[in-house]
């Protein structure tokens, strides 16, 4: 049961923290913001994934640990008994938490790093002041999709497969 007796309660929070500290750290140290903070900031640049692992071991017992809408849609086809299709409250609220949970994310970094850090999206830029062409754009926008696809592609390989039921290391594979 989740908290007051609501079984949705605990997964829909845990997707919002997640989502949350996932979009909070990422756009802090992707963005120059954060170089007064020298240590702190090389470590989480070089390690950006490892948040997303973090995550996913904290919280993916309870959730499932989806923090990304694609990953929510792709498991949705794989049509798992612990996530079915037909129960569209659990799907709305997963989609809800996780955009609710992006935004909030975004307000945090924006208030950790400032502008520097609220305003990199949706820049696509080669050289700082230089905004990007069409062509450029459209290779940020093929990469964007080719690695949903492998971040879905490897949760649903090595989340969700019951032949890897005893897997233990699904998290540093996700992250």
């Amino acid at each position: 049961m989740g908290y007051g007796g609501n079984p949705y309660a605990s997964k829909f929070a845990c997707e919002f923290i997640g989502t949350c500290m996932l979009v909070c750290v990422v756009q802090v140290a992707s963005s120059q913001a954060v170089e007064g903070f020298a240590p702190i900031a090389v470590e989480v640049q070089k390690k950006k994934g490892l948040i997303l692992m973090n995550m996913v071991y904290a919280l993916g017992h309870i959730s499932g640990a989806h923090f990304n809408p694609a990953v929510t849609v792709a498991i949705l086809v794989r049509n798992i008994p612990q996530f079915p299709r037909h129960d569209t409250f659990n799907i709305f609220g997963y989609f809800m938490s996780q955009y609710l949970g992006g935004i909030t994310g975004g307000f945090i970094a924006w208030s950790i790093g400032g502008h520097d850090t609220a305003y990199q999206w949706p820049h696509v830029q080669r050289d700082p002041g230089v905004p990007a062409s069409g062509g450029e754009i459209w290779h940020v926008f093929q990469s964007e999709l080719v690695f949903t696809f492998l971040l879905a592609f490897v949760v649903l390989n090595v989340a969700t497969d019951q032949r890897n039921s005893n897997n233990q290391f699904y998290g540093a594979a996700i992250g």
